[in-house]
């Protein structure tokens, strides 16, 4: 059996040779001791952010509050954003379901209309596989929260009259 380092070494080669467009070697590197499936998760680049993604952020103590934020500039560290504001768009007994008002990419000279909440804040980014996408970013937000790239899909938070 392979160590970890000796795998670890092993990915990184297949990597180096995808990214002067050997895959079909890094394939086989790979399939040593890798599924097929697994080879080509490996091989995917992380999805990193771009000027104009919608990020949302979930946080709260004995609720859920949703936020949205757009990113209006992107450095190799770190993004800026800006807050979107929310429409609630549905509720239940207990929930409102909400969505950004501006859930489309758009152009840098297009920024200075858009209904913004407050104002922009630089914070640094890392890409990350721990979502359903498997190849997102986070986005670290302050202490208890973080942003991730949103899906397009109604968030829910604690309604009105349960703790807000």
């Amino acid at each position: 059996m392979k160590t970890t380092y000796a795998l670890q070494d092993e990915v990184d080669i297949a990597k180096d040779a995808a990214a002067i467009g050997r895959k079909a070697d890094a394939i086989n590197v790979l399939l040593e001791n890798h599924s097929l499936a697994d080879a080509l998760y490996i091989l995917t680049p992380d999805r990193t952010p771009l000027v104009g993604d919608v990020l949302v952020r979930s946080w709260g103590y004995d609720q859920t509050n949703i936020d949205f934020y757009l990113v209006t500039k992107v450095t190799s560290k770190s993004v800026q954003i800006v807050p979107i504001i929310s429409q609630i768009v549905r509720r239940d007994e207990y929930n409102d379901y909400v969505t950004p008002t501006e859930s489309r990419a758009i152009d840098q000279h297009e920024l200075q209309d858009r209904p913004f909440k407050g104002k922009p804040a630089t914070k640094r980014f890392e890409c990350t596989r721990l979502f359903s996408d498997g190849h997102s970013y986070r986005v670290n937000f302050n202490s208890y929260s973080s942003l991730r790239l949103w899906d397009g899909t109604e968030q829910r938070q604690t309604g009105a009259n349960y703790g807000h």
